[in-house]
């Protein structure tokens, strides 16, 4: 192997040896009495998406939406965002701290149409209209930035 040969191998090694950064994305949810509790530290909203992972257009929000919302950082400081999967066994623990299927905490939201986008203070209280579907990407940004931003607006009046 010559030098440049040998320059790529090591140049190779050291990037599988170095671990990539996950890029930031949407965290499913866990613990909402946890996110409920830094939500009220930090006096920003949860939007808490519901979904399903089959769900075509909860993809589309999550890849052409949201992502790049936590890509950019203009958001940071500003809401806490996660996903409930209906389709999921995994129970999560609600705001008073009780285990619940994510079925039944959707239940508590008349959350069962994917994609639905709810705006809670850090006591799971729903601050604003849900957002319910994607009818058109091209101003689902906008009615987005207005949710966030009246919720916002709600929670001073607390």
């Amino acid at each position: 192997m010559n030098g440049v040969g040998r320059a790529l191998a090591a140049g190779l090694a050291l990037l599988l040896a170095v671990p990539l950064a996950a890029a930031p994305g949407v965290q499913p949810v866990a613990d909402l009495a946890a996110l409920g509790e830094r939500a009220r530290s930090e006096r920003v909203p949860i939007l808490l998406v519901v979904s399903r992972s089959d769900c075509p257009y909860c993809k589309l929000l999550r890849e052409e939406v949201l992502d790049p919302m936590l890509l950019g950082g203009e958001y940071a400081g500003r809401i806490l965002i996660r996903e409930l999967f209906l389709d999921s066994f995994a129970p999560v623990r609600d705001f008073e701290g009780e285990a619940v299927a994510p079925q039944d905490l959707a239940g508590r939201y008349s959350a069962g149409f994917t994609p639905t986008v709810l705006f809670l203070d850090h006591r799971g209280r729903e601050l604003v209209d849900p957002l319910i579907g994607i009818n058109t990407l091209e101003y689902y940004g906008y009615y987005l930035d207005a949710a966030i931003a009246k919720a916002h607006a709600r929670l001073g009046e607390d």
